[in-house]
């Protein structure tokens, strides 16, 4: 049974050992480790059990959630917060690997962690916590590794030598350098990174941590001593103020146990003195008084379109149920092709925009935001006021669709439920990472948790309600704007500055000292190098990998290449196929586990698509998912396709490669393109529906390829921006076949013109912004460049933007019509029967 009271919805969990009841816990435990600890609450979610526990002599918080995973994951998470430029807290984070007090070694972490069925360790640094990472498979390796990584985070060795390597020096070059040098000259300069940094210093005030850059700018770092690094982990990387976070199959008493060395090491270093909770001054979150737009430049040659953001506060932390609806009503506003905003702003003719992405920080009170991107820079000026209108016209007409809004809600639910089931460690983690950081009482944790629940509460609000929360959180609400234009003068002014930066630095330093310097770290480096004795590593056996908790998996394929089939997949199969396996003219597997959802995914093979249509696939997986439908059963129009797709699926994406392909770029097995869909188990029938429908009665209009072509275009300074992107491009442009590989066909290099060839082709003039030097933006065949003197040019234009596919279509040139024949012919190739790739993922049975 469920309990509601007020916003809080707990559940008695139903188990031998525990009994919760409105946050209050009863446990019975065999053995005596509940001497070391509080429990603080325990109950379950969506079938995971949580229990969270607080050391009695140290404030060292447990938590753990037992998933049913063969992988064990451990989030080592410290509440840190900074109100400077320095980074500390990203530095420490670099440095807790470089050895401790009981392992005063580099890389210990690493090799112990291999040793114990792990790939490694990670960690990262967000505004409000740091968080360290460890995977194994099972739990014996994970309670090997804790404490040694405990004693990495809480004792670390941080000398001068490994914050020289790690953090930063002056080379023999004369050039600064350390691996968070390095890191953060790599992003300081990016558009994200000046956007989001104007951003933060503008929603919050002057004295608020949120506003600090955690990973250090460079000229702080420059100045940044290895003593302050000392002095802020005394400060923040305390006991009291981290939190274990264990996510897998652990026995509990042994979790709990594992924790007595430990907690015994940090008590014999003595009483620590009372420190403030991280985040709790309410300095941090004072209100704004007004709302503001601010102007902000970012370095690119190419100066054909920029980025927006509008952020808002929104409600504090603990307000559940107004965190969900707003996560629902930019969801409805945002979200997929025939959102309010994308279809006025993406899906166009002329479109202001290739991207939105509503996005949240989850802070003490939550920050929202929204990121136009690819704007191209004439309609920059005109963005924000053009927001307004639209949300002021759904606000003032109460025009939401309760009936897509009830969509909506459903889908999120069942996205939150799927996380659970595909990234159970990481979704959960999540929120209990942010409850140890805000949260305030026992039952925060199971409210915050409560996701599906909150959203069964919203399908029952109304229209009044909707429009409501739009007005407060939207609307009203004071709004920071920050309009990002690309400058290739100041591409060239930094460059010159920086350079005459290091020049000065090298005459002020000189010669000898600068051979000293070398020196310096070329010592350090081999301090740093000195490997561990093998005894810490063999101390303990490798885990026995037969305690391992797998997952059962039955598969089934209609190749009959899998001969030794289970009792279970024998009664796949012939569920399957009713005892004929090779009735089906395409390839089928069937794999078979426990979950609430069915994957359906349809592999295309283009090893033998003809040369001149390769080039197309850019564009024909912009569009396959976002075209009308005509068939037996008759039309659908694009806005019904995308609208039913979002009712009936989970999620659904395509892509070149079988890994996630995206712009410009393919996945591995990059020769095949794909579709797929998740569902919920109950709609499998409709999604092999979907599928047929999108495969063979697709029909390629020309006001689709136009918008897609268009957008596709504007996509590209963006990637031109990335170094490491565009050195991959050039080494496929050299290494693949040019008409064979998808990798060279798909690749910017070439779709920059060929996209413009096309769009061309469609009847769209292509002219030059003034000062582009690219020339990527293309304008409308009779548009000004300038937004102001546009007129009634630009009225036309709208209204011929609401024309539908039919008659657009009736405006067919010889051009148009070897496009689209062109997009039908790669659609046919690629979807013969024979050729077909089928996978059906999950409980089928």
């Amino acid at each position: 049974n469920t309990l509601e009271r007020g916003a809080t919805l707990l559940r008695p969990v139903q188990r031998k050992d525990l009994f919760s009841w409105n946050g209050t816990c009863v446990t019975l435990l065999r053995g005596n480790n509940m001497d070391l600890f509080d429990e603080i609450v325990g109950f379950e979610s969506h079938g995971i059990a949580l229990r969270k526990f607080r050391s009695k002599k140290t404030g060292l918080s447990v938590v753990l959630a037992e998933v049913d995973s063969p992988l064990v994951q451990g989030y080592f998470t410290i509440a840190t917060e900074a109100h400077d430029h320095d980074g500390c807290p990203h530095t420490l984070e670099h440095l807790i690997f470089c050895g401790s007090e009981q392992y005063p070694y580099k890389g210990v972490l690493d090799r112990l962690a291999n040793r114990n069925f792990s790939e490694g360790t990670n960690a990262w640094t967000a505004t409000d916590h740091t968080a360290y990472t460890l995977k194994t498979a099972g739990a014996e390796g994970f309670l090997t590794v804790l404490p040694v990584f405990l004693d990495h985070i809480l004792y670390p060795v941080l000398t001068q030598e490994t914050y020289v390597t790690e953090v930063h020096h002056v080379a023999a070059n004369g050039e600064n350098a350390g691996v968070v040098y390095c890191e953060m000259q790599a992003v300081e300069t990016q558009p994200n990174t000046i956007v989001n940094r104007k951003s933060d210093e503008l929603l919050w005030p002057e004295e608020s941590g949120y506003r600090s850059e955690t990973g250090g700018r460079l000229s702080n770092l420059r100045s940044l001593t290895n003593q302050k690094i000392i002095d802020y982990h005394k400060a923040y990387y305390r006991p009291d103020k981290v939190v274990v976070i264990v996510l897998g199959k652990v026995a509990l008493n042994d979790l709990l146990e594992a924790f007595r060395p430990i907690e015994a090491n940090i008590v014999s270093k003595g009483a620590l003195p009372p420190s403030p909770r991280p985040w709790s001054d309410p300095c941090n979150i004072t209100p704004l008084k007004a709302s503001t737009t601010e102007k902000v430049q970012y370095p690119n040659a190419d100066e054909s379109v920029g980025m927006m953001t509008l952020s808002w506060r929104g409600p504090m932390y603990d307000n559940f149920l107004e965190g969900a609806a707003l996560h629902a009503i930019w969801e409805y506003l945002s979200d997929g092709p025939v959102s309010p905003l994308q279809a006025a702003l993406v899906e166009v003719s002329d479109p202001f925009c290739t991207e939105i992405y509503a996005s949240q920080d989850t802070y003490a009170q939550i920050a929202r935001r929204v990121k136009f991107e690819d704007v191209p820079v004439a309609k920059l000026p005109t963005l924000r006021d053009t927001f307004f209108t639209i949300i002021r016209e759904i606000v003032s007409s109460s025009s939401i669709d309760m009936a897509r809004m009830g969509t909506v809600l459903h889908r999120k639910k069942m996205q939150f439920l799927e996380q659970l089931e595909t990234s159970p460690h990481d979704s959960v983690a999540a929120y209990v990472i942010v409850d140890f950081l805000y949260g305030s009482k026992p039952s925060d944790l199971p409210d915050a948790v409560a996701v599906p629940e909150f959203y069964d509460r919203l399908a029952k609000m109304d229209l009044a309600f909707w429009i409501d929360i739009a007005k407060r959180y939207i609307l009203d609400a004071v709004c920071v704007c920050v309009e990002a234009t690309p400058s290739a003068e100041l591409a060239q002014s930094l460059e010159a500055t920086e350079a005459a930066r290091v020049g000065e630095q090298r005459g002020t330093l000189g010669e000898k000292r600068l051979q000293e310097l070398g020196a310096i770290v070329e010592t350090a480096t081999q301090k740093n190098n000195i490997e561990g004795p093998a005894e810490i590593f063999t101390a303990k056996p490798v885990p026995d990998a037969t305690k391992i908790h797998f997952i059962n998996i039955d598969t089934v394929r209609n190749d009959d290449i899998v001969s030794d089939l289970s009792p279970k997949s024998l009664q796949l199969r012939d569920h399957v196929t009713a005892g004929h396996p090779s009735r089906l003219p395409f390839f089928l597997q069937f794999d078979q586990f426990h979950s609430a959802f069915v994957e359906l995914s349809c592999v295309m093979d283009t090893s033998s698509l003809p040369d001149h249509l390769r080039l197309y696939l850019e564009i024909f997986l912009e569009v396959i998912l976002k075209s009308p439908i005509d068939g037996d059963k008759g039309k659908l129009s694009y806005e019904d396709v995308v609208a039913g797709l979002e009712r009936d699926t989970v999620e659904f994406h395509n892509g070149c490669g079988l890994d996630g392909g995206h712009n410009f770029t393919c996945g591995s097995f990059s020769q095949y393109i794909y579709i797929s869909l998740k569902l919920e188990r109950e709609r499998y029938e409709v999604g092999v529906e979907w599928m047929r429908r999108l495969l063979w009665e697709t029909v390629m209009t020309k006001r689709r390829v136009k918008v897609a072509t268009r957008k596709l275009i504007n996509d590209i300074p963006k990637h031109k921006t990335n170094g490491f992107s565009m050195a991959k491009t050039a080494l496929k442009e050299l290494n693949y076949d040019r008409n064979r590989s998808n990798h060279a066909a798909t690749s910017l290099i070439r779709q920059a013109q060929f996209l413009k060839n096309v769009l061309e082709k469609l009847g769209v003039e292509i002219k030059k912004e003034d000062g582009d030097q690219q020339g990527e933006h293309m304008h409308a065949e009779g548009e000004e460049c300038q937004h102001e003197e546009q007129g009634e040019e630009e009225e036309e234009e709208e209204e011929e933007e609401d024309v539908d596919d039919d008659e657009d279509d009736d405006d067919m040139s010889e051009d148009v019509q070897e496009v689209l024949s062109h997009l039908n012919e790669l659609r046919v190739h690629v979807t013969t029967v024979s050729t077909l790739h089928f996978q059906v993922a999950g409980d089928i049975i």
